[in-house]
């Protein structure tokens, strides 16, 4: 919901105020996204200690990449996969450098998930990651600026991390089902897939 929300914040001012038409303006919406994309995968990996110019270098590579162009080019939730990814990637940085602020990496999940459901496996990922890393010596983590959590801090916050953004995506749906007015179009998927 939040994805076609955004899309409509950027093209209605450019259609008002610069006769732009509201596709093309939504259209352009995904260079907000892509642009939010490179500019976290920057600072993730400063936050990582990585020389600058790969720093620079990676969302570079992203921006020029097959996935970019055609997740961003059209109206389409799939504009938000590389901004979640890469929102998600600074945050789970951010939360294993500072080794608290687990909230802050759930309810960015739940907004992640919210621009579109399937932009959940990067939750879930960055959980595992939470989960993984109690498990490392912490000489290994600390070349990247990493603190060691405990191991039960660190299931406690994946399984907030997780639960967060299924309780965010199931108040959709009931807010959707709510604001619903008659029955949903027939879609073609509720016939079953038989062989004539």
């Amino acid at each position: 919901p939040l994805y076609f929300a955004i899309a409509w914040g950027v093209a209605e001012p450019l259609e008002e105020f610069f006769g732009v038409d509201f596709i093309d303006g939504a259209r352009l919406s995904g260079v907000l996204w892509l642009a939010s994309s490179a500019i976290l995968l920057y600072f993730g990996l400063i936050r990582l200690r990585v020389p600058v110019a790969l720093s620079a270098a990676a969302p570079l590579m992203l921006m020029g990449s097959l996935a970019a162009w055609w997740s961003v080019t059209f109206v389409s939730t799939d504009a938000t996969a590389l901004f979640s990814g890469s929102l998600m990637f600074f945050v789970l940085v951010w939360y294993l450098q500072r080794g608290r602020g687990g909230w802050v990496v759930a309810s960015d999940g739940a907004l992640v998930t919210l621009l579109k459901f399937q932009n959940f496996m990067s939750v879930v990922f960055v959980a595992l990651v939470v989960l993984v890393s109690a498990g490392f010596r912490s000489e290994t983590l600390e070349r990247f600026g990493m603190r060691v959590s405990s191991r039960r801090r660190s299931a406690l916050t994946a399984g907030l991390i997780v639960l967060v953004s299924i309780l965010a995506q199931l108040v959709w749906m009931l807010v959707r089902r709510l604001l619903a007015e008659g029955q949903a179009a027939e879609q073609g998927v509720a016939d079953p897939l038989s062989i004539p």
